[in-house]
């Protein structure tokens, strides 16, 4: 029913036991298992790719180029390229993407808004 596309590889894991407190930048890829309690973005003028599966929390705004998410973002997701929710995605605070996709159970308490890609 959907066509698979390509990701990049996910260079950094944030494992099921660890915690970080503070804001988290990143370029590549990024696999978030555990807990964020900061914003998690991509810099200015880089690519970048995150992963959350269904035991990650990030509390903070999350900002990245592609995005799958599967887990809880407490805060403002910003997805530049194609976002992907997954059965167990809970979103509580708005949502901004190029194009989205949205399994059966996945949850957003914000508004979602289609943005145009970065030229």
């Amino acid at each position: 029913m959907f066509k698979r596309e390509r990701t990049a590889p996910l260079e950094t894991l944030i494992g099921p036991t660890v915690l970080v407190r503070g804001d988290l930048e990143f370029s590549g890829g990024l696999q978030v298992e555990g807990r964020v309690l900061g914003h998690v973005h991509v810099p200015e003028g880089q690519q970048g790719t995150i992963a959350m599966t269904d035991t990650a929390v990030v509390e903070g705004e999350v900002r990245a180029q592609q995005g799958t998410i599967n887990g809880r973002v407490r805060g403002d997701v910003h997805v530049s390229g194609r976002l992907a929710l997954g059965p167990q995605a809970v979103l509580e605070g708005n949502v901004y993407y190029g194009t989205i996709e949205m399994q059966a159970g996945a949850r957003i308490s914000g508004k979602m808004q289609s943005v145009a890609p970065a030229a």
